[in-house]
C-alpha cells in the first residue's frame, strides 16, 4: 500500500525539476519586463544565434552551395557562348568554302565552254582545209599556186602539205620563189620531221626549179635549207647540188654530216 503512494521519477522530474524551472522563467520574464525588456525579441535573437550555431559551416577554402551553384551556371553560359561562336565561325567556313566551290564550278564550265568552242573551230577550219585541198587538186598547177600566194602563209603550208606528192611538187614550181621559201620555212619549223615529205617534193621537182627554191630558202633560212638539203637521197642530191650557185651547194656541203657529204 506504501508503494503505490511513493512517488515515480517522472512526477519527481515534474514536481522538482519543470515545475520551478518553469516559475523561474515566469518570474524572470515578468521581472525583465517589468524593467522595459522585450522578452520576445530577445528570445527570438537568441533562437536565431542557436540556429546559425547549429548550422553546418562550409569546408575550409570551399564556397556556399549557392556561390557554387551561380558559379557553375556562369561557367556552363560561357561554354554554351563559346559553342555557339565556334558553330557560327564554322558556319561562315562553310559558306565561304561552298562560294569558292560555286566559283570554281563556274570556271569549270567557262574552261568546258572555250574548249568545245576551240574544238570545234578546229573542226571547222579542218574541214575546210579538206575542202580546198580537193579544189587545188582540181586545178592546174600555176592556177593553184596563184590561189596560194593569196592565202595566209600557214594555211597555205597546211594546204600545201594536203596535197598529193605530185601536186605538191608541181605546184611548189609555180610559186613565186620568195612564198615558196616562206612555205617550205613554215612547214619544217611546224615540224621538222617533214623533211622527208619535203625531200620527196623536191625530188620530183625539175633539178633547176629544186635548186632555185633552196637558193631562196637558203639565203633566208640557212638551218632549215639544210635540214631540206639533207632529206635528199644522193641520186636526186647530185642534179641540184650541180644546179645550185657554187657559194650555196658549199655552204649545204658543210653543213652535211661527212659521212652525208661523201
Amino acid at each position: 500500500m506504501d508503494e503505490a503512494k511513493r512517488p515515480s521519477r517522472l512526477d519527481w522530474v515534474i514536481y522538482v525539476g519543470l515545475i520551478p524551472g518553469f516559475f523561474a522563467v515566469v518570474v524572470t520574464a515578468v521581472t525583465l519586463a517589468a524593467f522595459g525588456v522585450d522578452v520576445l525579441s530577445y528570445g527570438r535573437s537568441l533562437w536565431a544565434k542557436g540556429a546559425a550555431l547549429l548550422r553546418p559551416a562550409p569546408a575550409e577554402g570551399g564556397a556556399a552551395p549557392t556561390e557554387t551553384a551561380a558559379a557553375r551556371l556562369q561557367a556552363l553560359e560561357e561554354e554554351v557562348r563559346a559553342q555557339a561562336a565556334k558553330i557560327e565561325e564554322q558556319a561562315r567556313a562553310l559558306a565561304q568554302l561552298e562560294q569558292e566551290k560555286a566559283a570554281l564550278a563556274s570556271e569549270k564550265a567557262a574552261l568546258e565552254a572555250a574548249l568545245a568552242a576551240a574544238q570545234g573551230q578546229q573542226a571547222e577550219q579542218k574541214r575546210r582545209e579538206e575542202a580546198a585541198i580537193r579544189a587545188l587538186e582540181g586545178l592546174p598547177p600555176s592556177k593553184a599556186a596563184e590561189i596560194l600566194g593569196l592565202l595566209d602563209p600557214g594555211l597555205a603550208s597546211a594546204i600545201w602539205l594536203g596535197l598529193g606528192s605530185d601536186a605538191r611538187s608541181a605546184v611548189l614550181g609555180k610559186l613565186a620563189p620568195e612564198k615558196a621559201a616562206d612555205l617550205v620555212a613554215r612547214l619544217l619549223d611546224g615540224s621538222p620531221d617533214r623533211a622527208g615529205a619535203l625531200a620527196l617534193t623536191l625530188k620530183a621537182m625539175p633539178p633547176d626549179a629544186a635548186a632555185k627554191l633552196l637558193a631562196d630558202l637558203y639565203g633566208k633560212r640557212p638551218g632549215v635549207a639544210a635540214t631540206a638539203f639533207a632529206a635528199l637521197d644522193a641520186p636526186s642530191r647530185g642534179p641540184i647540188l650541180a644546179a645550185l650557185p657554187p657559194a650555196v651547194g658549199r655552204g649545204l656541203v658543210d653543213r652535211l654530216t661527212p659521212d652525208a657529204a661523201r
